[in-house]
């Protein structure tokens, strides 16, 4: 070859010519980012799911245990900023991120299975097998315990099949350990609960409250200063739902209530003074049932929604229910001053060393009523005794055996806080009660017939009352009917009946009737003794009781011993007969 000649250089063929790997684009880094998080990246795979309200959900493997967060969340947002960080081998965009959680979401709502999300407590039912409950321990490893008829046992996150939700303030309940009714029976040591009627029904409100579903009856302490209502109810709530708050101030509207029902199971309220209107009804609406919605923030269409009930407590020095529907769904518990004090300290770390048997006790009633809950539900209804909340009232009896004491004694102290709380609801009505003392009066007719019976218009009763005597002031003829129709329950309790008739013929106008009733639960037998205690049994007023005994069918002898024995004296005169001198005794 020549000097200075270059050198002949041969060209090789395409297909043997080295192929530099293309670095993927964005969109395919991205695709690849949401794969590696939602399947093969993932020892196990993450699961995404939906609740009935659209929410979307991703059941997460972390530390050794699953938790289920919304895939909406902080938590989530950064588990996927990191995945993304690592198969894009940068810190990601926002607007990257964004549409990963997109299409994330999309695969959780469109392409995945729909399951309930329960907060705190569920009921879990297959087919034909006995229900079970499920209840959030809330403690690290996301345990649960699960409740049967034959007992109770820990569960894992990865075996529980309910799904839970979790939501900051909420505290980890203790790992049980087991416990009966002597156990049961240290909770007094922290709860100023005394009276042996009122421990019954604090102990069968709390075995409620491990109910996934309602009716609850609302637990109401009242008391002066220095009766412990706040530490009582902070000890309560913190062997079934505690948390961070305790009990709280109330809410201030209908929103702030629905927004703390979805938040915590039991709804404490701390520190009452009055019950308003509008609290009152939601009140009865969320311990029975109901649905609650309101906007979402930061939207102009969506809306959050709340369906279904709640444990609630409330307390307060004086008196809370006045109106009669709350008055029906609730429970009151009167606390005695405190005469010899511990100090806080000392009962709450006795109480951290106390609760583990505590609640297991509490989960060995859950599971006694589990048991016997179908059985009684049954034979309840059969007999046709049951009180209001009867469902409540049933689960109470069906968990009896466990929590030391009989079906008798629940429905008999049950029943007599219902009745105190009927007299209180009619103290507080103040235009029904002066209504009832004016038909109680004697000297309003002269009749038999009008002395046991009024009818006609409401402006007829407010004309015939008036507004002067009996504290009827301001009052309209339709408020006047509102009051009565609202206690019209509780005016049986003092042998009186209130009904809407018929609109009268030509002019349209309501007319009602108030009337005297024998109370259709007292047997009425013609012995001296049974009469005598039937009319001390409604504490009617002597002339009032002698007028009710006069309309009914005692026999003569057993009428006018029994009213001798209640300060009034039946001398018939000549010509006249016993009726006749039970009235003039009336009228004197």
């Amino acid at each position: 070859m020549a000097k200075g000649k270059s050198k002949d250089t041969k060209i090789k063929p395409l297909e043997d010519q080295p192929v530099k790997p293309c670095k993927p684009s964005k969109a395919e880094q991205l695709a690849l980012a949401v794969e590696a998080v939602t399947h093969d990246m993932i020892t196990p795979p993450l699961e995404l799911f939906h609740d009935p309200a659209k929410d979307t959900w991703a059941k997460v493997y972390v530390n050794d245990h699953y938790e289920n967060w919304l895939v909406s969340s902080k938590s989530f947002r950064m588990l996927l900023e990191r995945r993304m960080r690592e198969e894009m081998g940068c810190m990601p965009k926002k607007s990257e991120v964004k549409d990963a959680l997109r299409q994330i979401e999309g695969t959780a709502l469109y392409d995945s299975p729909e399951q309930d999300v329960y907060l705190r407590t569920a009921l879990h039912k297959i087919d034909s097998k006995p229900d079970r409950i499920f209840i959030d321990l809330c403690n690290a490893p996301w345990s649960t315990v699960e409740i049967t008829p034959k007992g109770w046992t820990l569960q894992s996150s990865g075996t529980s099949p309910v799904k839970f939700r979790r939501f900051e303030g909420m505290h980890a309940l203790p790992e049980p350990w087991e416990g009966g009714v002597n156990e049961l029976q240290k909770l007094w040591d922290f709860v100023n609960v005394q009276d042996r009627n009122h421990q019954i029904l604090v102990l069968a409100w709390l075995v409620a409250a491990l109910r996934p579903s309602g009716p609850y009856p609302i637990l109401c302490m009242t008391g002066s200063q220095g009766s412990a209502k706040t530490t009582s109810q902070t000890f309560l709530r913190n062997l079934v739902d505690p948390n961070i708050t305790g009990v709280r101030q109330a809410p201030r509207d209908e929103r702030d209530l629905s927004i703390s029902a979805m938040h915590s199971h039991i709804q404490g309220f701390d520190n009452f003074s009055c019950i308003s209107n509008w609290l009152s009804d939601a009140l009865c609406r969320l311990a029975t049932g109901t649905g609650f919605a309101t906007r979402k923030l930061y939207t102009d269409d969506d809306q959050i929604f709340f369906q279904g009930c709640r444990p609630i407590m409330l307390n307060g020095i004086s008196q809370l229910a006045e109106r009669a529907d709350l008055c029906d769904r609730m429970i009151i518990i009167p606390l005695p001053k405190i005469t010899a004090r511990k100090a806080h300290g000392q009962m709450l770390s006795q109480f951290v060393k106390d609760r583990y048997r505590i609640f297991g006790g509490l989960l060995s009633a859950c599971s006694t009523a589990l048991k016997n809950f179908p059985k009684v539900r049954k034979e309840e209804r059969e007999k046709d005794e049951l009180p209001r909340m009867a469902d409540f009232a049933c689960w109470a009896i069906a968990a009896a055996p466990a929590l030391g004491f009989t079906r008798e004694e629940f429905l008999a102290a049950y029943e007599a806080n219902r009745q105190e709380l009927r007299f209180v609801s009619l103290e507080h009505a103040t235009a029904v009660q002066g209504v009832i003392d004016w038909f109680n009066s004697d000297n309003r007719y002269h009749s038999p017939k009008n002395r046991n019976e009024w009818t006609g218009t409401c402006k007829d009763l407010l004309d015939a009352v008036g507004t002067g005597q009996y504290g009827l002031h301001g009052m309209t003829p339709r408020l006047l009917a509102a009051e009565l129709k609202r206690a019209e329950p509780n005016l049986e309790t003092v042998g009186l009946k209130w009904e809407e008739l018929k609109r009268q013929a030509g002019t349209g106008r309501r007319i009602h009737k108030l009337a005297r009733i024998v109370p259709v639960e007292v047997k009425i037998t013609p012995t001296n003794g049974e009469c005598e205690n039937w009319l001390k049994h409604y504490m009617m007023k002597p002339r009032l009781a002698a007028d009710v005994v006069a309309q009914s069918k005692f026999t003569q002898t057993a009428t006018i011993e029994a009213a001798k024995a209640l300060g009034i004296f039946v001398a018939p005169e000549t010509g006249q007969s016993w009726q006749q001198a039970c009235w003039s005794a009336v009228t004197v």
